[in-house]
């Protein structure tokens, strides 16, 4: 009796089939389903030779094997849930564009510690889906890393106007204030990074001012003026807050700014902590001069650090889509996408000489664009599956998606 012949898959190909199985799957995969949907391709394949590429596809660390829960199934289970399974899927199937299946971008999501619940989530997503040479970027590389990269870029494009007036003025500074006045010698980069973690504590600077704006200059009578005087912290609260929100309503008083501002200052330069303020500037003009030149340099570091925490992720996508024009990969989506973007990116709404109703306008309407360039993408992709039933028109969308995110209001500019 002649012996059956054996068939021979192409390399990988079982291995390819079952990994798509499981990169397109809303949770993991059970092996009877697994081998189930392996048959409708492959119709001698048997139970042992699925386990056998699942134990390969385990052993390369490319899926991740759950094993049976007494209260619920007998089954072995597989699934692609950590960082890791990604790089290796990547180098043992070239051919699977991991970028095309929310499951491994929701990996990508976690890894930056992005929940579904974030306001950067669905906008992130979508950047992923749109380009894979981004994708494979976040995958391979720490986003604090790149957030520091693409400051850079930030400083010499967007940011460049402000960051030029920033250097000018800190160098001022440091040969004037730090090495003029306090006789210390500090390097630049020293200088602004104390400065860039001063401009990150503007809250706490401008509650010591309110407090010696009330000339309470001590803990304890800061103690006693809280307990003898019911209602009159929300005087210092209300200071630091009408300072914070309308500085230009609400002028510092010098002196008090000054010495507020040198308290933090010394808790990151301790070799001042023995040096008197009054010893150093001794006229009003002396505290104006300084109050000006450094609120200056933290307000603008602030503006800088607002708007690059808001245009950092368009920045990275605008690197990303230039990189694959010039790879020729770039799809059409991805331009379009990227050109409806750039459109944004070069609209800033933040803009002091218009009035308020302007400006609030103006915000919204960029919200709007923004959530319309992303509901396109979700329409014709059907992801991320937030939404239950993603309808094949870009307006259900958007009006979902703004609903979702807590934007009725902006539903009006929604044309039928």
């Amino acid at each position: 009796m002649a012996e059956a012949k054996k068939y021979h898959y192409a390399v990988g190909e079982v291995k390819t089939q079952i990994l798509k199985l499981i990169l397109m799957s809303a949770g993991p995969v059970a092996e009877p389903d697994i081998r189930k949907n392996i048959q409708t391709y492959y119709e001698s394949i048997t139970q042992a030779t699925v386990n056998r590429h699942l134990n390969d596809l385990l052993k390369d660390g490319c899926v991740e094997l759950i094993p049976p829960s007494k209260k619920t199934t007998r089954a072995n289970k597989w699934d692609i849930v950590k960082m890791t399974n990604l790089p290796n899927i990547r180098e043992h199937f070239e051919k699977i564009q991991l970028n095309e299946y929310e499951k491994t971008i929701n990996v990508i999501l976690r890894k930056f510690g992005i929940g579904r619940k974030s306001q950067r989530y669905v906008y992130f997503f979508i950047l992923l889906r749109l380009s894979e040479s981004f994708f494979l970027t976040c995958m391979n590389t720490d986003i604090e890393l790149l957030k520091f990269r693409v400051r850079e870029i930030f400083y010499h494009d967007k940011g460049l106007k402000n960051e030029q007036r920033i250097e000018e003025l800190l160098k001022e500074g440091n040969a004037e204030y730090i090495k003029g006045k306090l006789c210390i010698e500090m390097s630049g980069e020293r200088f602004r990074e104390i400065m860039e973690e001063l401009a990150t504590k503007n809250d706490e600077i401008l509650e010591e001012y309110a407090w010696r704006v009330c000339h309470c200059y001590t803990e304890q009578v800061r103690k006693k003026w809280r307990s003898n005087f019911t209602g009159n912290y929300n005087v210092i609260q209300t200071i630091q807050r009408n300072r914070s929100q309308n500085p230009n309503v609400y002028p510092l008083e010098p002196i008090p700014w000054v010495e507020s501002f040198f308290m933090k200052f010394v808790e990151k330069v301790p070799e001042l902590c023995k040096t008197d303020l009054k010893t150093i500037l001794k006229t009003p003009d002396e505290y104006l001069d300084m109050c000006l030149k450094m609120e200056e340099i933290l307000s603008l570091m602030r503006a800088q650090n607002k708007t690059f925490d808001r245009r950092y992720l368009d920045l990275l996508f605008e690197h990303f889509y230039y990189q694959d024009i010039l790879d020729g990969v770039a799809s059409i989506d991805e331009k379009t996408f990227a050109q409806n973007s750039k459109k944004n990116l070069e609209e800033d709404f933040l803009d002091d000489s218009e009035d308020y109703i302007a400006l609030i306008e103006k915000f919204d309407r960029e919200i709007i664009s923004g959530w319309d360039n992303i509901s396109k993408v979700i329409a014709k992709y059907k992801m991320p599956s937030l939404l239950d039933n993603i309808s094949d028109d870009p307006k259900e969308v958007l009006r979902e998606l703004l609903l979702l995110h807590g934007y009725p209001n902006l539903l009006k500019y929604i044309q039928d």
